[in-house]
């Protein structure tokens, strides 16, 4: 049997009328007693006040990471940290750098990126944020630091 197209009956249609939709250029404000120089300033505070977090916890993970690397600089000299800190103040810059050198040297496979001077600097830094040091650093396995690496890491 053919299907016939003609035995459909037409649609018959009937244009709707439109309903208009104001759609605004500003952001709703989601409290309606907010102006929006409130809700801006809200916005702002809530905006500095991450931007605030993140700094703290970006600044903590860095103290961690130079205190890790002043314990390993450590190890590596087998000097105490007192001792060392004597030393790093009593030596001249070519001294230092020498020292660094040879760590950077040792640590290389392992510790990447190792630049000589982000050592240096961070020896500097951990060097100058501390006035008490602990009689004996604690040793930290190699498996253990570069974990707390990749844990610090994270952070940023």
């Amino acid at each position: 049997p053919k299907i016939s197209f003609l035995s459909f009956r037409p649609l018959n249609f009937q244009p709707t009328q439109k309903t208009l939709t104001n759609i605004s250029c500003r952001k709703q404000n989601k409290r309606e007693n907010l102006s929006d120089d409130e809700m801006l300033a809200v916005e702002l505070r809530l905006g500095i006040k991450k931007m605030s977090s993140q700094m703290v916890s970006r600044e903590g993970a860095l103290k961690k990471s130079r205190e890790i690397l002043f314990i390993e600089v450590c190890n590596f000299t087998g000097m105490k940290s007192e001792d060392l800190k004597n030393k790093w103040h009593k030596i001249n810059e070519d001294e230092r750098w020498g020292l660094v050198l040879g760590f950077v040297a040792e640590w290389s496979n392992h510790f990447h990126p190792s630049y000589v001077k982000s050592v240096m600097e961070m020896v500097d830094e951990y060097l100058g944020d501390n006035i008490e040091f602990p009689d004996n650093p604690v040793s930290i396995s190699s498996d253990g630091f570069f974990y707390l690496l990749e844990e610090i890491d994270g952070v940023f």
